[in-house]
């Protein structure tokens, strides 16, 4: 598992490896309220898997090392931080069955509670995000082979099921990402495949779980779905990736309801490139996948109010 800190330019300041068994891999990150940063993902110590969990200060010591073991083997892929409480989401593999799993840790690491969400179905949790009331939105995807769909869950502060909502095409559908803005609403993306056709698609749900709207990105675009981050004033930007005739490109735009696109940037990488994460500040900064010789890893960031840069 490799962390590395950039300046404000881009220039690398240094970078540090965390090790744990014979493999360590990051899935998630986030902020808490104090600058740490907070990594989820999984190890295999011994001979399973776990979810792990790993809390870095802003000077770059690593605070504390967690792993969760559950079921044969469990694994975090989404994380969330709220002050300084932790919520985590993953999967839990039991036998032949494959559950959904959302966690909530302590500043210190310690678990407060976890919740394995057994389906009639094998699942797993992709992403999640927290509402103002403290309420859990998680996206998960099921795994069902060839035609998987994608599972929307409501949960209180301490875990319990408020309402479900599913997500199917008629094709296979994987989730992109997920985030809540001010007022309770919900986005989500995901990644609709039906015959030869690869949409992005947006979904919009009230607090209760009322469907507003389900829009794809572009009339007859190819995409996949990428992140979604809201910002405090409210303002929804979507990351996702353009399937063009030679190659794929990273896409990052700013979405309105009524599917209205306030501006969107298509950064060309001149070779295939996948958007993988989505953070905005100052400016927006964009994690991309790049498959060159190699695969590699680009930051790109961008500005916001030129649209030519």
């Amino acid at each position: 598992l490799l962390v590395q800190y950039l300046d404000r330019s881009g220039q690398l300041l240094h970078r540090q490896t965390i090790a744990e068994g014979r493999t360590s891999v990051a899935r998630g990150a986030c902020l808490d309220g104090e600058k740490n940063l907070i990594i989820c993902g999984q190890a295999q110590p011994y001979d399973t898997t776990i979810a792990l969990i790993v809390k870095i200060n802003p000077a770059s010591r690593v605070l504390w090392k967690k792993g969760l073991a559950m079921g044969s083997e469990c694994w975090a892929n989404g994380i969330t931080s709220v002050d300084t409480s932790i919520t985590l989401c993953g999967g839990v593999k039991s036998g032949d069955n494959i559950d959904p799993f959302v966690a909530l840790l302590n500043p210190s690491g310690n678990t407060i509670w976890s919740k394995n969400y057994h389906l009639p179905f094998p699942a797993e949790a992709v992403a999640l995000a927290t509402s103002p009331l403290g309420n859990l939105t998680v996206l998960c995807r099921t795994l069902c082979p060839g035609n998987s769909d994608v599972l929307i869950l409501q949960l209180s502060p301490r875990g319990e099921t408020i309402w479900t909502r599913t997500y199917d095409s008629g094709g296979d559908d994987t989730p992109g990402g997920v985030a809540v803005d001010p007022l309770g609403n919900i986005i989500a993306t995901v990644t609709a495949r039906l015959s030869d056709s690869v949409r992005c698609v947006i979904l919009e749900y009230t607090p209760d779980g009322g469907v507003v709207r389900k829009v794809a990105y572009g009339q007859h675009t190819q995409a996949l779905a990428g992140a979604v981050f809201i910002t405090e004033k409210g303002e929804i930007l979507i990351s996702g990736t353009i399937i063009g005739q030679n190659h794929r490109i990273p896409l990052v735009f700013e979405y309105l309801p009524l599917a209205t696109t306030v501006w969107e940037r298509q950064p060309e990488m001149g070779s295939d490139a996948e958007a993988v994460a989505l953070a905005v500040a100052d400016a927006v900064f964009l994690l991309a996948n790049v498959k060159t010789r190699s695969r590699d890893i680009a930051v790109l960031k961008l500005r916001r109010n030129n649209i030519g840069n």
